[in-house]
């Protein structure tokens, strides 16, 4: 339950509820006040009893002196005394309430708060305004207790219910029903839903989703936070497409900030998932809009922010625009020079056939990155797709002379093929013996058929080797008898 702590609105925070409560509290008489109870309640048909009048005297000065334990000892003496569902017995309890909350202990604000509400809607002990503000700041309390730390399952379940049950009878019988006191009854009613995340009350998130909305619509500018609810609602009832409508809308109301136009460009992002080829590439379009309106208005500008969205254009295989901003970026410093962002730059212009240069931003990041094989390597699979095994082998070479490499064994399979092409048999075989050093490569069927024609290729050249030296060897013989025959014809 701590996550739903950093959700409450500040109004349903634990300060904010004991500052409603003093307030609401207001209302009733004071301890000063108590003394001329009579004269001060004739307007209403319930008043102290002129004892008890008499005996808060005593607890004022306790009060005056902020002994909150002390007072509440003498009210709960004076509560022995007072009347069973008398109105002595309301105002006790709502004194109670009063330390208690100044006290700072508002779990224990619940009891004799409840007890109050009861009696006095069983016998119209209280102005039906001071009320229903009551049962609200009840509904408060619990909710509170709902999101505490050490709550179990149950006792969640429990204080949500009877938070919801008391912020409806408010809905239902204040006549000072407003945004914040709307949208918290729509906040129990979200996290109730959610208690169980692997089972999710779709019915009671759309019962939120219908209270909030219903907030929205008594202000001609909501609140961001009343806006947020409804955002994290549809969100969990995965309504996408409304979410990013009401981000719209957020984000349209404040322009500068910069969280909101990241949840609606990363909302756009979660609709580019789509099976449906179309509907991704339109919500991979939205989303490179909304980080283009995002940095003309000042915000997702970071060299994250700039390679996400060449990212964008990679993934809508838009290579041409992607390589024009990794080009800048990459000389600008809007973009970190890394060598992952090189080896983008460079297969952006591979795929857009441009596979020379290609290879000289691969050789540019070298420089750059001097000890990597890898860009090498890189190098060695572009040379070779315009049919130079030549330049292939040499760069294949050199990547292995510097190393890391993410997987050396696939460098040595293709420098087998590369040098096999180029008719240098042994060190074809060579390669493809040391592919085979590494475990990895014993899987790679293609790495075998390799292998198998090397070696036959080898076999082949030392048989035509063989072949030509036993032809040769002969006439060598023929021309050393030549002498001796000659001298005996002598």
């Amino acid at each position: 339950m701590t996550s739903l702590l950093a959700h409450i609105p500040s109004l349903l925070r634990r300060g904010s509820i004991a500052a409603l409560l003093l307030a609401s509290l207001a209302s009733l008489p004071s301890l000063g006040q108590a003394q001329q109870a009579q004269g001060g309640a004739k307007a209403n048909k319930h008043f102290m009893s002129d004892k008890l009048s008499e005996e808060l005297g005593k607890v004022r000065p306790l009060s005056d002196a902020k002994k909150w334990d002390e007072a509440i000892v003498m009210v709960d003496g004076l509560l022995k005394q007072a009347a069973p569902d008398s109105f002595d017995q309301v105002q006790l309890l709502n004194y109670k309430v009063q330390f208690l909350i100044n006290k700072g202990d508002l779990q224990a604000v619940i009891e004799p708060l409840e007890k109050s509400l009861k009696l006095s809607q069983q016998f119209n002990y209280l102005d039906a305004g001071i009320e229903s503000e009551l049962t609200y700041l009840l509904a408060q309390i619990y909710f509170q207790e709902a999101a505490a730390k050490d709550r179990t399952l149950e006792q969640q379940k429990y204080n949500f219910t009877k938070a919801a049950y008391h912020a409806e009878r408010y809905l239902s019988k204040s006549t000072k029903v407003n945004p914040d006191s709307r949208v918290f009854y729509a906040s129990i009613l979200y996290y109730m839903a959610q208690l169980d995340p692997k089972n999710l009350d779709l019915e009671l998130l759309k019962k939120a989703e219908d209270e909030t909305r219903k907030c929205l619509l008594m202000s001609t500018r909501p609140k961001d936070q009343h806006q947020q609810l409804l955002l994290a609602i549809l969100t969990q009832r995965t309504e996408y497409v409304k979410a990013a409508e009401v981000l719209e809308l957020m984000v349209k109301q404040n322009p500068n900030s910069k969280t909101f136009w990241q949840q609606l460009a990363a909302m756009y992002l979660s609709l580019a998932s789509d099976k449906d080829p179309k509907v991704a590439y339109a919500n991979n379009v939205r989303a490179i809009v909304t980080i283009e309106r995002a940095q003309a208005a000042g915000h997702m500008n970071t060299s994250k922010d700039n390679f996400n969205l060449v990212g964008i254009y990679i993934n809508i295989q838009q290579y041409e625009q992607a390589a024009l901003l990794l080009e800048s970026g990459l000389r600008n410093g809007k973009i970190d020079s890394e060598q992952r962002n090189w080896e983008y730059l460079a297969m952006s212009y591979q795929q857009m056939n441009k596979e020379l240069k290609a290879i000289d931003v691969l050789k540019e990041a070298t420089k750059l990155f001097p000890t990597s094989g890898q860009l090498n390597f890189q190098i060695a699979q572009y040379y070779y797709s315009i049919d130079k095994p030549e330049d292939a082998y040499r760069e294949g070479m050199i990547a292995l002379s510097k190393g890391n490499l993410e997987r050396p064994w696939t460098v040595y399979s293709y420098i087998a093929y590369w040098a096999y092409e180029c008719r240098k048999l042994d060190e074809a075989l060579a390669a493809a013996n040391k592919a085979y050093e590494y475990p990895e490569s014993a899987k790679d069927n293609s790495l075998k058929r390799v292998k198998q024609v090397i070696e036959e290729s080898i076999k082949e050249r030392e048989f035509t080797r063989a072949q030509i030296e036993g032809q040769q060897q002969p006439k060598s013989e023929e021309k050393k008898q030549e002498p001796k025959t000659a001298a005996k014809k002598a």
